[in-house]
């Protein structure tokens, strides 16, 4: 299914299947990336409510291999620069693996039931809004 005709040479059948295994690869490591920054947002999101909740006005934090003594305030703007950051990586990561997959079927010559659907996102908030106002 990989090749287009029987006649191609060895080496372009292992250029073919060489370029199809680092697109399946590629596709891979961003889904565990996009799980690791999804990890990394929960801890903050943990971090963020416990210096909330605590009753002093400054807290520590770890900073590389020592503890630093930072005011709430400015610990928590930190940590929620650190959520948009990690927010805005994880967007990028997904909007990127529709284009992809359908490189990765392109590749393979295969096409999909669902091959006109793989661009379509989600509502916005505003345009949610929209509809439910009609």
């Amino acid at each position: 299914p990989l090749f287009r005709s029987p006649d191609m040479d060895i080496g372009r059948v292992l250029n073919v299947a060489a370029d199809v295994e680092l697109a399946a690869e590629e596709l891979i490591a961003d889904r565990e990336e996009i799980v690791n920054l999804d990890r990394r947002r929960n801890a903050n999101r943990e971090a963020l409510r416990a210096a909330e909740k605590a009753k002093d006005r400054s807290v520590y934090t770890l900073c590389g291999t020592m503890f630093v003594k930072m005011p709430k305030e400015k610990f928590s703007k930190m940590l929620k620069r650190h959520q948009t950051e990690i927010d805005a990586e994880i967007q990028h990561l997904r909007d990127d693996m529709p284009r992809k997959v359908a490189e990765l079927q392109k590749m393979q010559n295969k096409k999909s039931a669902a091959e006109n659907f793989t661009n379509l996102k989600p509502l916005g908030r505003d345009e949610l809004k929209l509809t439910t106002n009609s």
